[in-house]
């Protein structure tokens, strides 16, 4: 059994790479036998026919970075089957009114939402009446201009805690479920 050393290797290497430049290289010779003499030949004979093209460049003036603010507004919270303002509902829609009047071109979509128990079209109804109870309060109070302000209700549909047991009327879960929130509308 042969063993293969590495001197044997890089002989191989090199002789693969000799035959492969001398093969390569062979129509660059000229009569005489030097492959010089034909490159630098070449390069003599070059003529530009055109200019090289012009080439605009365009500047793009970058947009000043808009002014990213954070409105934090807490949800107001209901009874079961309930749409009225309780007084710690009214003490929180105080403090997101101060928000809105900080920030004048904020407009809000008030978003009203139930438990998963009841019916599809009764919670539809509840939470629309949620909303229209907070909407109320806030144009009622001229606290807000009713411009800034749109309404909807969502039902029990996007929860904000997943209910086990919808049955279970005052669990944890659906109490954070009957709730409205004040959503940001760019417009």
């Amino acid at each position: 059994m042969k063993v293969i050393t590495a001197k044997r290797v890089l002989m191989f290497i090199i002789a693969v790479f000799s035959m492969s430049l001398m093969f390569g290289c062979a129509h660059m010779l000229t009569d005489d036998g030097c492959a010089c003499k034909s490159s630098a030949a070449k390069e003599k004979k070059v003529v530009i026919l055109a200019a090289e093209p012009r080439v605009e460049e365009k500047v793009r003036v970058a947009a000043a970075e808009p002014k990213v603010i954070v409105l934090a507004f807490e949800d107001i919270h209901f009874d079961f089957d309930k749409s009225t303002l309780k007084p710690e509902a009214r003490t929180i829609l105080k403090r997101n009114v101060q928000v809105l009047k900080d920030n004048p071109r904020a407009h809000v979509r008030i978003a009203g939402y139930t438990s998963a128990s009841g019916t599809d079209e009764y919670n539809q109804k509840l939470s629309e009446r949620r909303a229209k109870a907070v909407e109320d309060y806030l144009i009622n109070e001229g606290l807000i201009s009713s411009d800034r302000l749109t309404r909807i209700g969502y039902g029990e549909s996007d929860p904000a805690s997943y209910e086990a047991a919808p049955k279970e009327l005052y669990s944890k879960a659906a109490k954070s479920n009957m709730r409205v929130l004040f959503e940001i509308v760019v417009r």
